[in-house]
Parts: C-alpha cells; sequence; structure tokens
C-alpha cells in the first residue's frame, strides 16, 4: 500500500478502545470464577453507549481505506474461519475447558483450532484474492491477533449476559441468541484492524 499521512480518527477513539480492552481483560482475568458479580458494573454502564457503538464503528472506517472492502472481506473470513475450526475442533477432540464459568462448552482445543483455522483461511484468501493488497507475513499476523480477538469478544458477550441473568442477547434471531451473539467475535478485531492497516500506510509498521 501507498505510504500516506495519518487520516482518520484522533487518539480519544483510540484511547477509549484500549481502555475498554483493557477493562474486560481484566474483569475476565481476575474473576474468572464469578463472571456473573465480576462485570455487572461494565455490563449496565458501557455495553450500551460505548462497546457496541463505537467498536462498530470501525467497520465504516475500514470500508472508507484503500481497498476497504477486500479487508473487511479479510476480517469476515478470518473470524468465520476461526469460529468454525474452533467449534469442530472442540466437538472432536475438546477435553479441556477453556473459561467454563463463563463458557462451558468452549475448549482450549477449540481454540487453538479456530485460530489455526483462521489463519489457514487467511492464507488462502491471500494466496488467490488478495496478494496485491497486502503481504503474506502481515496476513497471517493479522488472522492470528484478530483469531484471539474475536474469542476474547465471544467470551465477553457471553459473561455480558451472564452477569445480567440472561441466556440471550435478544429474540430478532431465533435460535441464534440474538444479533449480539452473530458480531460478537467481530466487534475486537474491528478497531485493531483498522490500526493496524493505518500503521502500515504510514510507515512506522512493517514486517
Amino acid at each position: 500500500m501507498a505510504s500516506v499521512s495519518w487520516r482518520g480518527p484522533g487518539t480519544a477513539p483510540l484511547i477509549l478502545v484500549i481502555a475498554l480492552f483493557l477493562l474486560f481483560l481484566f474483569r475476565l482475568i481476575s474473576h474468572r470464577g464469578a463472571p456473573a458479580q465480576s462485570v455487572v458494573p461494565v455490563a449496565f454502564g458501557l455495553l450500551g453507549i460505548v462497546y457496541i457503538p463505537l467498536l462498530f464503528s470501525y467497520m465504516m472506517l475500514i470500508r472508507s481505506l484503500e481497498n476497504g472492502q477486500w479487508l473487511l472481506l479479510l476480517l469476515f473470513s478470518i473470524v468465520w474461519g476461526n469460529d468454525t475450526f474452533a467449534y469442530y475442533t472442540g466437538r472432536a477432540i475438546g477435553r479441556h475447558k477453556l473459561a467454563p464459568a463463563i463458557s462451558p462448552n468452549k475448549t482450549i482445543e477449540g481454540a487453538i483450532g479456530g485460530l489455526a483455522g483462521g489463519i489457514l483461511v487467511s492464507f488462502a484468501l491471500h494466496r488467490f484474492i488478495l496478494s496485491g493488497v497486502i503481504g503474506t507475513a502481515d496476513t497471517i499476523l493479522i488472522a492470528l491477533i484478530m483469531g484471539i480477538l474475536g474469542q476474547l469478544g465471544d467470551l465477553i458477550e457471553s459473561s455480558l449476559k451472564r452477569s445480567v441473568g440472561a441466556k440471550d442477547s435478544g429474540f430478532v434471531v431465533p435460535g441464534h441468541g440474538g444479533i449480539l451473539d452473530r458480531i460478537d467475535s467481530i466487534i475486537l478485531p474491528l478497531p485493531f484492524l483498522y490500526y493496524y492497516i493505518k500503521l502500515m500506510d504510514t510507515g512506522i509498521w512493517r514486517i
């Protein structure tokens, strides 16, 4: 991609994204045994105000970038590949629970399989479609980090539901736990992908 000057949101949104991420991460790590009590303030104070509107707005920012439509294709492909491989790997060989207090069905084996699947999907997409858009090393690194963030986003959404005693996040999509359950793995990777590409464009980050 051509080197360009930084254009986009200022530092305030980035600071909010980092603060939100660290807060959720701290809650998940320090209160693994009692998610219902640990994230109530976060659920009520930040979910409707910051969590979804702020992070989801980065989809429009990514689309506005050069080759933005292909970057979004990469993002969705990695997340969906991660989810699919995690599900089938977990069903086949999952033995060790990843976060039983938050999401009893998720396993460590499934999480590893999901990361591997996301990387495999990203590599195939780069090989056949995106070779002129982004480098191979960047594609694989993006897949790895977005896979981790996607799985973390899924755990965060599950923890938020349990904090308010809800099984599903809504009833608009019957049988799927609500709309938030469909996008929880996408929300956290969105700002990461945007800032990663912007750092590449400015020449600050190269691999």
